[in-house]
């Protein structure tokens, strides 16, 4: 299976550091997947107009303006 994943995080560090972790659970486990980072929650929804759904949504808790909990 493919999975297409949204990782949102406004620390880009923070994000960068997910994505390897998404990266190493792919490898371990066979898995297919993309990932797309986006800044806030609003980048998220806008993409998400042209984009489409992601399987898998990982988003930070506390950002400014959007939260995660409010996505």
């Amino acid at each position: 299976m493919s999975y297409r994943i949204a990782l949102c995080d406004d620390d880009l560090t923070q994000a960068q550091s997910l994505n390897r972790q998404v990266a190493a659970w792919a490898r371990q486990t066979s898995a297919q997947c993309s990932v797309e980072i986006f800044p806030s929650g609003e980048a998220l929804l806008f993409a998400r107009e042209t984009a489409g759904d992601w399987d898998i949504l990982l988003l930070d808790v506390e950002m400014p303006g959007m939260t995660g909990l409010d996505l």
